[in-house]
This record gives structure tokens, sequence and C-alpha cells, in this order.
């Protein structure tokens, strides 16, 4: 009986040990955590290492287009500068050459007093024209003396193949064995319109004078020949009052 109570005693102590024990370590209820509201921290930008400064990229020019070359504007038709040669040939033969251009036995014009001058007479006179451009076809010369209209309006040809010289021959006796000491006319240069290009007279001379006639004017100058002497009257221009004698 007593060992059943010893036993009974150790028992209920044994429990008892093992009841404390649990109980002292059971997980105590978890507390409600209270979030505190912390300020964040300011972020202080911390200086960035220097770098090395990187050559800047230059922009290369591609090469452009070539233009496609455009018509260049041709200006009006004008004479080139000394664009005026004449000439004459005396009468007698003439060495072969290309028309526009003065043989050898040629005599060129003269300047007398800023006019051409050419003399006559002779077998042909040749007047030769350098333009500025191409000389257009139907470019011609007109001759004018006192009367509005041109007595000689001729087309200029064209010299070889130089396209801007244009020439031209002219054989009317009024050209080249006027029946004057000396004449002048009018020369004008017209394109294909009508407009005039050149102008500039030209004087035809024979080149020398003979002796008076008795009237004091010069002899016919195809026969050489005076006027007729006749009985003078004080209203005639040719009266000369007669010097006393003695």
């Amino acid at each position: 009986m007593r060992f059943y109570f010893h036993r009974a005693v150790s028992i209920f102590a044994l429990a008892v040990l093992l009841f404390q024990t649990a109980c002292s370590t059971a997980t105590p209820p978890a507390s409600t955590a209270t979030s505190v509201p912390q300020e964040a921290p300011t972020a202080t930008a911390s200086p960035l290492p220097p770098t090395e400064e990187l050559p800047s990229a230059t922009a290369t020019a591609l090469p452009s287009a070539t233009p496609a070359p455009t018509a260049t504007e041709v200006g009006p038709l004008a004479l080139a500068q000394d664009g005026f040669a004449d000439w004459c040939y005396p009468q007698g033969p003439i060495s072969a050459s290309d028309p526009w251009v003065m043989a050898t036995e040629g005599v060129p014009a003269r300047d007398v007093y800023g006019v051409t001058s050419l003399i006559t007479p002779a077998t042909s006179c040749t007047f030769v024209f350098t333009f500025n451009q191409a000389m257009p076809e139907g470019t011609t010369l007109e001759v004018y003396d006192n009367n509005p209209a041109p007595w000689i309006n001729v087309p200029l040809t064209p010299a070889g193949e130089d396209e801007a010289v244009g020439y031209t021959t002219l054989l009317n006796p009024y050209i080249i064995d006027p029946p004057f000491w000396q004449i002048s006319y009018q020369f004008i240069l017209r394109d294909p319109q009508g407009n005039q290009v050149w102008q500039n007279q030209v004087t035809f001379d024979r080149g020398y004078r003979p002796e008076l006639c008795w009237d004091g004017t010069l002899p016919d100058p195809l026969t050489m020949r005076c006027w007729w002497e006749k009985e003078l009257h004080p209203w005639d221009p040719e009266y000369r009052t007669p010097r006393p004698e003695g």
C-alpha cells in the first residue's frame, strides 16, 4: 500500500513539474506593432568623378551634286571691239585669197578726223564685220545717202567656218567710182528683226585734188574738164571786180 502511495506521489510531482515547464516555455501573445513614421533620408547628390571631355563630332559635308549646266543667256547682237574692217582693190590684177581676207593689193581704209575713208576709184570694196556672237542669218548691210531709204541693202555672207564673222563685197559704181571728188554715206547693220546693230559714216575720196578751174572750182572728176568759160556779169557768183591796170 505504501508502495503505491509513494508511486502516486512521484507521478503527481512529475506531472506538476511538466506543467510548470510547459507554462514557462509557452510563447507570449504577439503584441500589435505600431509603425512609427520615419522621415526618409534626403539623398545628397555626391559629385560624380570628372569625366574626360570627348571631342565633339564634326559633321562631314557630303559632296553636293553638281548642277546641270544651264544655257547661257545670249545678249543682243553687237559688233566686237574693233569688229569693222574695210578695204578697196585698185584697178589691176589681184592675188587669190579668201574674200574676207585682204590681199596684198588691197588698200585699207584710213581714219581721217575720226571718219573712215576709202580711196577710189577701185575695182571692188569689201566690208567685214566681226560680231560678239554667231551672226544670225538675215543680217544685212544698208547704205544711205541723203534719202531716208537705203539705196543698197545686201545680206552679209558668213566668213568660212567663223560663225561670228560676216562680209560683203560691193561693186556698185557709186561705191567703187562715184562721180565726186568726195562723198560720204551712212552704213547701217541690221539684225534679222530689223533692229539697228551698228552705224558708221564711210567717206569715198579720190585721194588727191587737181588744179582748180578758172572759176575756182574743181574739174569734173570723171572727165577732168572745167565748166566752159562764159562772159561774167556782176550778178554771177563767179564775177570778180577787175583790177585796175597800171
